[in-house]
């Protein structure tokens, strides 16, 4: 029996049952008949009422999935454009079948067909450069625990090639939090790479020696002097200075001048350890940088480049020599922050000048006395002069 049958036939038995009440034919056993056959109509209409708003609730939830539905689609449509447009390269994998898929464009970055991944999923981790394995390694396991990672690392080529690629991964769990699938995407960042590298060439290395500048030296020092810090280390910063080197530039000119930095910088190099920083300041002025050194390394280290440095230069056919005036500061006895060291520094090397230059002098207390005991002097003076001029 349909809704629209029980609804006519309950609407006609109450027309009747309401004829007999005004006519005054409905007896007592007539109403019991009634209420007997109005119940079931009543609990038939009922149920089809509970039916209705459960139908609307169901349409309303199935409106609601297809407006979702719609819109993922649509974002999964941006999101394959996105990716259209950035050139991605896609890679899943199937962690339980041990199949992969990838996209037909993986030869542009990783130079090997499609069917070469297909035989051998792993082959982008073969060609990971040695030195960012550890990174990648270290963030390949946050997928086992459900996490995203995006991390950026160097592939090396069979030609020895070397690109930069940005690596995103997306790990996809089952109902027990088993990894079972994980989608993959690559983007050739080499060129956006070598962008920044020449940004920041510029922006903190000198263009002359190639080596750091001031801005760098402020940077790596302040790190340095934290490490010390937390690692109870002392540091030693050297101001170097180099003597004769004015008369060189005024004699064979600029050109000449340029290239005794040069080559003044390639023995410094040469004259410290390997994880020491070496900055040029400007002009003919060095800061070395020397981190977990004592006193007696400073002297060693500085030995060293006095010997080597003050070797002759062959600059343009022309037999040239410079001396370096070194002056030493040591963290924590000479300063606690980069400031004070290199402030520190530059005072002992104007000691080493005074004491003949060609050597090397640590900084003590004695030479803020005597740099504060010149200014008075300079300061009588100026004022002594500019009353005579009044």
């Amino acid at each position: 029996m349909t809704k629209s049958v029980i609804y006519l036939y309950g609407f006609l038995f109450s027309l009747y049952v309401f004829y007999l009440m005004i006519i005054g034919q409905l007896t007592m056993d007539m109403l019991v008949i009634v209420i007997f056959l109005l119940i079931p109509i009543i609990s038939l209409q009922r149920m089809y009422r509970k039916k209705s708003a459960a139908q609307r609730e169901l349409n309303e939830k199935l409106a609601t999935i297809t407006a979702k539905e719609k819109s993922l689609q649509k974002e999964i449509n941006e999101k394959k454009q996105i990716i259209h447009d950035l050139d991605l390269i896609h890679l899943a994998y199937d962690v339980t079948n041990k199949t992969i898929h990838v996209s037909s464009r993986i030869e542009s970055i990783f130079e090997c067909t499609k069917e070469e991944f297909e035989r051998n999923p792993f082959k982008w981790q073969d060609v990971i450069h040695q030195e960012d394995m550890k990174l990648a390694l270290n963030k390949e396991k946050q997928l086992l625990f459900g996490t995203s990672i995006t991390y950026t690392h160097r592939i090396e080529l069979e030609n020895q090639k070397v690109k930069w690629v940005e690596n995103k991964a997306v790990p996809f769990n089952d109902s027990n939090g088993k990894l079972v699938s994980v989608y993959r995407t690559f983007l050739d960042i080499t060129e956006q790479k070598m962008r920044e590298d020449q940004l920041r060439q510029l922006a903190f290395y000198d263009d002359l020696t190639e080596l750091p500048n001031r801005k760098l030296l402020d940077i790596q020092l302040k790190k340095a002097l934290a490490r010390s810090k937390r690692h109870d280390h002392t540091l030693v910063t050297m101001f170097i200075d180099l003597d004769g080197f004015k008369k060189v530039n005024d004699t064979y000119g600029h050109e000449s001048g340029d290239l005794l930095l040069k080559e003044v910088a390639n023995r410094l190099n040469e004259s410290v350890r390997e994880e020491d920083l070496i900055v040029r300041l400007g002009g003919d002025e060095f800061v070395i940088v020397c981190e977990e050194a004592d006193k007696e390394e400073a002297s060693d280290i500085a030995e060293r480049i006095i010997t080597t440095v003050s070797k002759p230069f062959l600059i343009k056919d022309q037999e040239v020599t410079v001396s370096p005036s070194i002056g030493i500061s040591v963290y924590p006895e000479d300063g606690e922050n980069r400031e004070t060291l290199i402030e520190n520094a530059d005072k002992a090397m104007y000691h080493a000048k005074r004491k003949g230059k060609n050597n090397y002098q640590f900084y003590t207390e004695d030479l803020s006395d005597v740099q504060s005991r010149k200014f008075d002097i300079f300061e009588k003076i100026f004022k002594s002069v500019s009353k005579m001029r009044n």
